[in-house]
């Protein structure tokens, strides 16, 4: 099985349809394969669009989607560059601009992907992320939160320890906790879980915790990553033993898991 992600780059030819004679192509008849060879359509905003505003990543999905296509293969190329057209007030996309730009991407498209060299700035970069996220705090009670996001997002907690909808969570580190997509109550917890898992990249679906056990499911169309703070005793993936062992880096201990939907039990 692939090890890897595969990601197909095609200029949209839907939103500008001057694109398909000039290039020779037909982006929707990508849509088959994406499915049959398990692949992002990833579609790259066509540099005539560059003047217009963030409202046209919205029309561009759903044009692909009236085409057929399955929203979670889809997924948008933002170019961050200097643009050739007499725009205002700014040549290239920067602070306000940039991130409208992103944000409306975020909410029509799975995944965001910025081209960029070394064109976005030191003060836009840290929002980047929080912006296409589409996330939202819905309420605040004390040190309780209510976050509602339509993919998985990281919560900023600084401790090692947390409590989602009222049961101990173990995907956390000392920075942020981390959620699957949805609406959960996050609140403080004294007691630490038996051991944690500090980042995945993979779709989390749920987590769990038992006396011994952080418990994870998870999504991802190429091999997942856990990295955890501490060495299990016993790995099992989908109840059955994984004979892979994790290896030691100097802060954590790191795990492959296999691409797919499954559920990994780390033991400590």
């Amino acid at each position: 099985m692939p090890r890897t992600d595969l990601v197909v780059t095609q200029i949209d030819d839907r939103f500008d349809d001057r694109m398909r004679p000039f290039l020779g192509a037909d982006t929707v008849g990508l849509l088959p394969l994406a499915e049959e060879l398990d692949f992002t359509l990833l579609v790259e905003d066509p540099a005539p669009l560059w003047s217009l505003g963030p409202e046209r990543y919205p029309e561009i999905a759903r044009r692909y989607e009236q085409a057929g296509a399955d929203a979670r293969r889809l997924a948008i190329d933002i170019n961050i560059v200097e643009r050739y057209q007499q725009v205002y007030p700014t040549r290239r996309q920067v602070g306000g601009e940039l991130l409208r730009l992103v944000s409306e991407a975020g909410e029509a498209f799975s995944r965001v992907a910025l081209y960029f060299e070394r064109s976005i700035g030191a003060a836009d970069l840290p929002f980047l992320a929080r912006t296409a996220q589409g996330a939202r705090i819905v309420s605040r009670d004390g040190a309780s939160v209510v976050v509602e996001s339509p993919r998985p997002v990281g919560l900023a907690w600084k401790a090692a320890s947390a409590r989602v909808n009222g049961d101990s969570w173990p995907v956390l580190d000392r920075e942020a906790v981390w959620l699957p997509a949805g609406r959960h109550t996050v609140s403080p917890d004294e007691t630490l879980p038996p051991g944690r898992v500090l980042r995945l990249n993979a779709t989390l679906e749920s987590a769990e915790t038992r006396e011994r056990s952080a418990i994870i499911r998870y999504r991802s169309s190429s091999v997942a990553y856990a990295l955890l703070d501490r060495k299990p005793e016993q790995v099992f993936l989908d109840r059955e033993p994984f004979a892979v062992p994790p290896e030691q880096a100097p802060t954590h201990w790191l795990i492959a898991l296999p691409r797919g939907a499954h559920e990994a039990e780390f033991r400590f």
